[in-house]
């Protein structure tokens, strides 16, 4: 599917947190662990830390 930018799977049992992000043709494989660790959606011009994704969650 030419339209899907990004594939996000977030764990409910840790902080973990896949991406997949297309460039171009591809899609490249970005793995988060961190509450620290800022996520970039450049096709959305946000960013999101991995606190804000779990935020009341773990």
């Amino acid at each position: 599917m030419p339209s899907v930018q990004y594939y996000l799977l977030i764990s409910q049992e840790e902080t973990a947190v896949k991406l997949y992000r297309r460039n171009g043709n591809i899609f490249e494989y970005l793995f988060f662990t961190e509450k620290t660790d800022m996520i970039d959606f450049p096709f959305f011009e946000t960013k999101l830390t991995l606190e804000y994704i779990y935020k009341n969650i773990l």
